[in-house]
């Protein structure tokens, strides 16, 4: 027999085990009951790797309190968001919360709506900050309205607000995957592909891979850490699933070219204008065909394909115009026009070959070459052919013989010059008179037309020339033609006037543009296009000698917007 002791100190042990394990199962269920719960990651394709613990929160029902009616039509207004009806969709949230002004998510979808808006105008803003100011007072806590926070930071390019306000979302919201997708574009613009792709593999497993955006911005945050077969293996799946996903058509693209694959990466671009005419990602790319460079190249003294041939047609331009009936040296300058995707051009120098000689080897091949590639908009050809004529070279006065240059205001008279000598030279006839001092010329070179205003000042002659360019295919409800117009003219302005400065995405006041600054002792020209005007862009070009100092660049922004 045991001594009564030994058994008390027994009888007490297992009771202290009994009591203990009821105590964890007791912790376990309130921490179920009221904690963060956990779910383990499926074999999801490039999600995180199955069985990682992913916390994802209490879920809550948005829907809670709300009338079957108005949960209608919040399903309705859902669908008006995602078909990019913002300004609808926010109105409708707005009537459901004035039927339910204690909920918070009528409140949160409307604000979510207004920051959906292309361009936030200063009403669009200022009724954002309204309802977050709202949603602080009733919901400080709410990791939904710490989301729409970091998302209106971000639209205002405030990144390091944005960023701090979307980590104490995504700790709120852990299994929300919206949270992590948008931490994670911050992060990637921030420098820091390595956690964009953590948060993006997130969002893949959390959304069991249902969202073509999630892989997107993996696949980016794989480019630009310089991984591009874990970018490439990204994309095949990708696209695999989402084939009209027209960030990763774009990516693939950039890929394309990397490795040299021009025509395909070309078809890639204009698959997606295809889908979204006005995407801004495809424009660009397009617009710098053959320009790129992996990443981590560029700045290096990387040499792109198109700068390749630019060099030889820098080279070769000025010896066909010294020996034109040399065959072979303007065949050449045909195949670097080829290489630089100026097909046109191309064309043009293979034309001249035939009619000198129509048994020179290939030449009906080499213009077949020339008319059968997908061509560069018909605008831009015929503005490069008259740049190519020579910028500064004297013409005749009449207007649709002009050089572009002079077109984009670049007129051969010097600042100071009187109306009577801008008019022995350029016919009045096709000037219209504002006043005394300004006159204006309008101009048409399908589908582009063309206002230049010349100011004049009284005993100061010439002072400012006003140019604005507009695309009219839009208004003319075709397919935008000339793609990228502001790029173009910045490209060919620059090649007129040199390297210009960007001024990037500016803001004055309610006007956001993007512009472009050139500056020099006999000259001071700026460049903008408003974000709200795709369409058109303005030049105006200043004789910087009438300003004792010259005005910050919003100072220009009501003359710019005069004529």
């Amino acid at each position: 027999m045991f001594p009564k002791h030994k058994a008390r100190r027994a009888s007490l042990y297992v009771l202290s085990i009994i009591l203990g394990g009821l105590l964890t199962i007791g912790i376990y269920n309130v921490s179920k009951a009221f904690g963060p719960r956990q779910i383990e990651a499926g074999a999801i394709p490039f999600g995180l790797p199955p069985g990682t613990s992913i916390s994802i929160g209490k879920a809550v029902n948005p829907f809670q309190g709300l009338k079957p009616n108005a949960i209608q039509e919040f399903g309705r207004a859902d669908e008006l968001l995602r078909v990019g009806k913002w300004s609808e969709a926010a109105e409708v949230y707005g009537s459901i919360a004035l039927q339910a002004p204690d909920l918070e998510a009528p409140l949160t979808k409307k604000t979510r709506a207004l920051l959906a808006a292309p361009d936030l105008t200063a009403d669009t803003r200022g009724e954002i900050e309204g309802l977050l100011a709202q949603l602080d007072r009733k919901f400080s806590e709410s990791g939904t309205v710490l989301m729409l926070h970091g998302i209106l930071a971000q639209r205002l390019s405030q990144s390091t607000v944005a960023l701090e306000f979307l980590e104490q979302a995504a700790q709120k919201l852990p299994g929300d995957p919206e949270v992590h997708w948008l931490l994670g574009n911050v992060l990637l613009q921030g420098g820091q592909p390595l956690g964009a792709a953590t948060e993006a593999r997130t969002a893949i497993s959390l959304s069991q891979g249902s969202d073509s955006r999630f892989y997107s911005l993996l696949a980016q945050s794989y480019h630009d850490d310089g991984q591009l077969d874990s970018c490439a293996n990204v994309l095949e799946y990708g696209l695999t699933r989402f084939p009209g996903a027209t960030d990763l058509m774009v990516l693939n693209g950039r890929l394309l070219e990397y490795r040299g694959n021009f025509d395909q990466a070309d078809q890639s671009y204009r698959r997606v204008l295809t889908l979204e005419p006005a995407n801004l990602s495809a424009i660009e790319a397009l617009r710098t065909l053959g320009e790129k460079s992996p990443p981590g190249q560029g700045g290096k003294g990387i040499i792109t394909p198109r700068d390749k041939a630019q060099l030889a047609i820098d080279i070769l331009e000025p010896l066909v115009t010294q020996y034109p009936e040399n065959l072979p040296l303007r065949e050449a300058l045909g195949q670097s026009y080829l290489k630089s995707r100026q097909f046109d051009l191309a064309r043009l120098q293979f034309e001249s070959i035939q009619e000198k000689d129509s048994e020179y080897p290939d030449i009906q091949l080499r213009i077949q070459e020339a008319k059968s590639v997908n061509r560069e908009p018909a605008m831009q050809l015929q503005l490069s052919e008259n740049l190519k004529r020579g910028v500064d070279s004297l013409r005749t006065i009449k207007s649709s013989e002009r050089s572009f240059s002079e077109r984009l205001g670049h007129y051969l008279l010097p600042w100071g010059s009187t109306q009577k000598e801008f008019f022995a030279r350029y016919a009045q006839t096709t000037f219209k008179k504002l006043d005394d001092l300004t006159w204006q010329e309008d101009g048409w070179e399908g589908p582009v037309d063309t206002r230049t205003t010349v100011i004049f000042r009284k005993d100061q002659g010439l002072t400012a020339i006003h140019v604005t360019v507009r695309d009219t295919s839009i208004h003319e409800g075709r397919r935008n033609v000339v793609y990228d117009i502001y790029g173009r003219l910045l490209g060919m302005n620059s090649r007129i006037s040199g390297n210009g400065v960007s001024t990037g995405d500016t803001q004055c006041d309610s006007l956001n543009f993007q512009g472009a600054v050139w500056e020099a002792k006999d000259n001071f020209e700026i460049m903008v296009q408003f974000s709200n005007r795709r369409s058109e862009v303005r030049l105006l070009r200043l004789d910087p000698r009438q300003f004792e100092t010259m005005p910050r660049l919003c100072g220009h922004m009501p003359q710019i917007q005069k004529y």
